[in-house]
């Protein structure tokens, strides 16, 4: 699983999520920008204003 917990305001479109994802990996990320966008039902986002540590590890992690 690939943990993606930014807290940059202005995260556009990381390509590290696609490098989770090229590689089968299961991505988790704050629902920032257009990160929802990119990852739609592919991953899960969490929202900015939430514990990250205490939402994510209450998602699958694709095992």
């Amino acid at each position: 699983m690939f943990l993606f917990p930014t807290r940059y305001s202005f995260e556009a479109q990381p390509t590290v999520i696609y490098d989770a994802f090229a590689s089968d990996t299961a991505v988790t990320s704050f629902a920032r920008r257009a990160i929802e966008e990119q990852v739609q039902v592919c991953i899960a986002t969490v929202a900015v204003d939430q514990s990250f540590h205490e939402t994510a590890t209450q998602f699958p992690t694709g095992s």
